[in-house]
């Protein structure tokens, strides 16, 4: 049975498709017609148990081939497979449905077009028995979260999208800067070959069948541009040492630690040598208390 045709999406929905996820990206294409027109915040989950794990989890099997296959003519930078649906615990949409999403570069295709890989990834999935997912096509741009070999200044500092969510001055004075020494995710981290190329510790990941926690980050905070791209693997006569955190972040943080202290030895200054003001004010509330009669 043929698909019925689908109108490029409205505004509201192309723009506000994707809202809570980061960046909002804009959608281009889907495999369904039916939109109940309603923007609502979305979250990103792990698929877990469904049909198409061990299928995608193949990677020299027929499925991600042919998938492969599908979006040949795409100028596409990622190929995922999530949960994606409301944050609301009371909302309709609770049930987070399977995405197998494609993610193209921004103005790169067109909707029609998009919807036409959509329906073809969709037709691959259903030739491997799975019939439940439905495929969106979604603009975005790789961004590399690296600093660059020199030192950084406010204008060019990196945005890392993995930072943890860092208390702000006012919630807690310094917190900010003591998270960078801390075991967190998100922490800056930089190959001690180029210290001053900074980068992002990802998540905790331990080996498989032994008690060895290693951490994930972009292969070119370690390796960096220059270096062919071949896997490489642990050799300990030829190890990359990686420092936490990197130059520049430690400037910053040995900075913020020196103004810290100032102002901690400030405040213990004014607390232990109160002014003749403050003296005379406390001297007038004893007064006061003195002269209150005793209540009957």
């Amino acid at each position: 049975m043929a698909e019925p045709p689908a109108v490029p999406p409205s505004r509201k929905e192309s723009c506000g498709y994707y809202t809570g996820i980061l960046d909002c990206p804009t959608i281009v294409g889907r495999s369904t017609i039916v939109y109940d027109n309603e923007v609502y915040e979305k979250l990103l989950d792990p698929v877990e148990k469904q049909a198409v794990v061990p299928l995608w989890n193949d990677s020299a099997g027929l499925l991600r081939r042919k998938i492969r296959e599908a979006v040949k003519g795409v100028d596409w930078n990622a190929i995922d497979i999530f949960r994606c649906g409301s944050t609301s615990l009371g909302h309709c949409h609770l049930v987070r449905p399977v995405i197998p999403s494609v993610s193209v570069e921004p103005g790169s295709i067109t909707w029609m077009s998009g919807r036409a890989v959509a329906l073809k990834y969709r037709d691959i999935l259903r030739e491997h028995g799975i019939h439940d997912v439905e495929v969106e096509i979604k603009e975005s741009r790789i961004t590399q979260c690296c600093s660059s070999d020199q030192d950084q200044t406010e204008s060019n500092r990196s945005t890392s999208k993995l930072e943890p969510r860092i208390p702000t001055h006012e919630e807690e004075s310094f917190g900010r800067h003591n998270i960078q020494l801390s075991e967190f995710l998100g922490t800056k981290i930089a190959s001690s070959q180029f210290p001053t190329r900074e980068g992002t510790k990802g998540l905790y990941l331990q080996v498989r069948n032994t008690e060895t926690v290693v951490a994930l980050t972009s292969r070119h905070v370690v390796f960096g541009q220059e270096e062919e791209n071949v896997d490489f693997c642990r050799d300990t006569n030829n190890t990359r040492r990686v420092i936490q955190p990197g130059n520049k972040t430690y400037q910053d943080t040995m900075e913020n630690l020196h103004e810290a202290i100032s102002w901690i030895n400030s405040s213990l200054r004014c607390y232990k040598s109160p002014t003749e003001k403050q003296l005379e004010h406390e001297m007038h509330f004893e007064g006061q208390a003195r002269e209150k009669p005793t209540a009957i």
